[in-house]
């Protein structure tokens, strides 16, 4: 659980970075959307059922309709960046929805049906019974 909540911390702060926030702003709000991720994702992870708990572990950020998890506005807020963050969602037209499951991050554009995207992948391959290994899989920036 830990690796997964780490790559989706790392690529929400890598959406962030593009504004003048300090490196130690941008880890310090990393870290802290982690430490929220796991308190939320316990209790709620299912190594055997990954897709189970599926919706619950997404997290929605669609500016267009001001729709952004309180998760990540209290990480902005915990590293006291919440009014440049809300300064980076007013100018972004954009939206995302990221999945954190057992084994898989992906997000996804909500501008239009675009590919979702699989930026860590540690699946086992059930049919072959083989372990495809964990990696973070570039398949190209999606910018929001």
């Amino acid at each position: 659980m830990m690796k997964e909540i780490k790559v989706a911390a790392r690529w929400w702060a890598s959406q962030i970075s593009r504004i003048h926030l300090s490196s130690r702003q941008i880890k310090l709000f990393e870290t802290e959307l982690q430490r929220r991720l796991f308190a939320k994702y316990k209790g709620h992870w299912y190594n055997h059922d990954p897709l189970r708990g599926h919706a619950y572990r997404s997290i929605l950020f669609d500016p267009s309709e001001r729709r952004i998890e309180d998760i990540l506005l209290e990480a902005a807020q915990a590293a006291q960046i919440l009014e440049d963050f809300e300064v980076v969602l007013q100018s972004l037209s954009k939206g995302v929805i990221m999945w954190v499951d057992p084994g898989d991050v992906s997000v996804r554009s909500l501008n239009g049906y675009g590919p979702i995207q699989q930026i860590y992948s540690n699946l086992v391959l059930r049919a072959e019974g083989e372990t495809a290994g964990s990696a973070l899989v570039d398949q190209g920036p999606l910018v929001l």
